[in-house]
C-alpha cells in the first residue's frame, strides 16, 4: 500500500492496485484506517449516508491548527467537504446553472470555444508543429468556459490557472510541507479575487451566476455564506482539473495506440465509446476519503465509527471483478459504466458540464487531425489523488 505514495505510485498507480485486488476489495492499512478498492465496495461507499466526508467540524476536533491554512479553508467550505444536511442546502442553490438542460442549452458555445482553444494551441506551435497538449489545450479550455458561465474575465484565465493548478495539493493524502505552503499561496489569491468580483457584482450585478449567487444571498437572508460561495467558486475551479487531466489522459493512451486515432477519426461515431473507456482506463481523481459515522460492515470487514476509508476511486475502475482484462484499453467494452463522477449525495456538480466539454474536445480533435505523434517526453504531475500531466507535447496532422 505504501508503494501508491512513491514517485512511482504516482507516475503508475495500477500495478499497486493489481497487488491490492487480489488481497481483497477492502483491506485495514492501520488501526482505524481501510481502502475500498472493489468496484461495489466503492460503489456502495460513496453512496452511503453513514459514511460522511471530513467536514470542517471534524477538522475542529481532530486539528488546533488546520484553519491557518488557507487552502483547506477555501476546500472546506465548499460541497467537496459538506455533510446533510448543510450540502443539500448550498447544492440547491447553486445546482440550477449545471443542470442538464441547461447544459444542452450550452452545447453550441462549448463547440465554439473548443474550436477556438484548438485554433490558439496551433498558434502556440513550435516551427516544427510542437504543442504542448495539457498547457495549451487541455487545462486552459474547461476553465475558459467556467470563466464565461461565473461571470470572470476571460483576460483573467492566464492568471487563475496556475494558481488552481498548485491549490490541487491539498487534495492529497501525501501533501508535503513545501505542497501545502505553495497551496496556501494560491488559495489565499484566489480567495482575495473572488472576494473583490463578489464586492463588484453586489454593487452593479450582471447577468452572470456570481451575480445571481449574490442576489439569492440577499434574498434569502444569506443563506449561502459569503464565505460558502467562495469555497464553492474555489471548488468549481478545482473540477475544471479533473476535465483537462481527463482529456490529457486520453490523448495519452492515443499516443500509445495511434491507429486508434485514426479509427476515431475515419469513425467519429465511436467518439462516446473513447470518451467512457478513457474514463475508466485512467480517472482523472483517483481516490477520495470518508469516515464512518456507525459501525458497518463492508464486504464483510467490520468498519467502526470514527474510522476513516481511502476510496480507491482509479483501483474500482481496474476491479477485475467488474472489468474483464482491466489494464487492456477497449473499445467495446461490454456494459462500461465506470466510476467517474462518484455517486450518491456527492455526485459530481459539474458532470453534466464536464461530460459536454470532453465530448465537444474529442470530437473536434478528431475531426481536425488524421493523425497524431509523440514530440517529447510526456511529464505526470507529481498527485496521487488528481491524475494528469504538467506536460504532454504532441505534434498532431490534418487530412
Amino acid at each position: 500500500m505504501a508503494g501508491l505514495f512513491t514517485p512511482e505510485g504516482r507516475e503508475d498507480p495500477y500495478p499497486y492496485y493489481r497487488a491490492l485486488h487480489e488481497r481483497g476489495p477492502v483491506l485495514q492499512l492501520a488501526p482505524g484506517a481501510f481502502i475500498a478498492i472493489g468496484f461495489h465496495e466503492v460503489n456502495k461507499l460513496i453512496r452511503d449516508a453513514n459514511f460522511l466526508v471530513e467536514e470542517a467540524a471534524y477538522q475542529d476536533r481532530v486539528s488546533l491548527d488546520w484553519r491557518a491554512h488557507s487552502s483547506l479553508l477555501a476546500v472546506k467550505n465548499s460541497l467537496l467537504f459538506t455533510n446533510s444536511p448543510d450540502h443539500e442546502r448550498v447544492r440547491g442553490m447553486v445546482n440550477g446553472p449545471f443542470s442538464a438542460r441547461r447544459i444542452l442549452e450550452l452545447q453550441p458555445r462549448i463547440a465554439h470555444l473548443a474550436e477556438a482553444q484548438l485554433d490558439l494551441m496551433l498558434r502556440s506551435a513550435a516551427g516544427d508543429g510542437v504543442v504542448d497538449f495539457s498547457a495549451e489545450f487541455a487545462l486552459p479550455y474547461p476553465l475558459t468556459i467556467l470563466s464565461e458561465l461565473l461571470g470572470l474575465p476571460v483576460a483573467d484565465c492566464g492568471w487563475l490557472r496556475p494558481r488552481v493548478g498548485e491549490l490541487t495539493a491539498v487534495l492529497d493524502p501525501q501533501a508535503g510541507r513545501r505542497d501545502l505552503k505553495t497551496a496556501d499561496d494560491a488559495a489565499s489569491e484566489l480567495m482575495a479575487y473572488l472576494a473583490e468580483l463578489i464586492e463588484n457584482r453586489h454593487r452593479e450585478p450582471q447577468g452572470d451566476l456570481i451575480s445571481q449567487a449574490v442576489l439569492s444571498r440577499h434574498a434569502t437572508d444569506c443563506r449561502l455564506g459569503r464565505d460558502e460561495l467562495i469555497g464553492n467558486l474555489i471548488a468549481l475551479m478545482l473540477a475544471t482539473e479533473s476535465t483537462g487531466n481527463l482529456l490529457s489522459n486520453g490523448v495519452a493512451v492515443l499516443l500509445e495506440r495511434p491507429e486508434l486515432w485514426t479509427r476515431l477519426h475515419e469513425q467519429p461515431e465511436l467518439v462516446d465509446d473513447f470518451i467512457t473507456e478513457a474514463m475508466r482506463y485512467d480517472l482523472p481523481v483517483q481516490l477520495t476519503s470518508r469516515r464512518a459515522h456507525c459501525d458497518s460492515v463492508v464486504a464483510g470487514t467490520e468498519i467502526t465509527a470514527g474510522c476513516a476509508v481511502l476510496i480507491g476511486l482509479g483501483a474500482a475502475n481496474r476491479d477485475p471483478r467488474r472489468f474483464a482484462k482491466p489494464d487492456v484499453f477497449d473499445l467495446q467494452r461490454h456494459d462500461n459504466r465506470p466510476i467517474t463522477y462518484g455517486g450518491g449525495s456527492h455526485f459530481c456538480l459539474g458532470a453534466a458540464l464536464a461530460a459536454a466539454e470532453v465530448k465537444a474536445a474529442f470530437a473536434s480533435l478528431f475531426a481536425r487531425f488524421a493523425t497524431i505523434g509523440k514530440a517529447g517526453v510526456p511529464i505526470r504531475r507529481d498527485r496521487s489523488t488528481i491524475r494528469g500531466y504538467g506536460s504532454l507535447p504532441v505534434v498532431f496532422s490534418t487530412p
